[in-house]
């Protein structure tokens, strides 16, 4: 399945945390406490691996693009990296499935806003997307918070 939509994919991304058995791979600029809330509410008591890339920028959080408390709330259940020059969207679920998207982890990308996202479970797009997510976290402007 590659499908290609302009329509809000807040449900199709909650289902997709929602049925990961394993780990989850997120990938976004900007993060927001109430999106964070709710994926580690549909995946609670699973012990699923969960790590994120994002930008930590003082200016985001000043501007309420992005929440710190986001930010520690995931740093308490898995690895967070930092790349200031972080644009990337995508979201791979179980190694499995993934989204490749304009939509950041806030209710106004994953809700209200018109992006383009492309939801796929072919292993070809999706190990491509693992290898790139990988590549991200390996790249020289990339740091993992402790």
């Amino acid at each position: 399945m590659i499908k290609v939509t302009t329509q809000p994919i807040y449900d199709e991304f909650f289902k997709m945390c929602a049925d990961a058995q394993q780990n989850i791979m997120l990938c976004a600029p900007f993060v927001k406490q109430e999106i964070v809330d709710n994926i580690f509410s549909v995946t609670a008591d699973r012990g699923l691996s969960m790590q994120l890339i994002t930008n930590i920028n003082l200016q985001s959080f000043h501007r309420r693009t992005s929440d710190i408390g986001a930010i520690e709330e995931f740093l308490k259940n898995g690895p967070v990296y930092n790349c200031t020059t972080l644009h990337a969207k995508l979201y791979i679920f179980d190694n499995k499935k993934c989204i490749i998207t304009s939509a950041n982890l806030t209710t106004s990308g994953l809700q209200k806003n018109l992006e383009c996202s492309v939801q796929t479970d072919d292993m070809d797009l999706v190990d491509s997307s693992v290898s790139e997510y990988n590549s991200i976290i390996k790249d020289d402007r990339v740091g993992k918070i402790l």
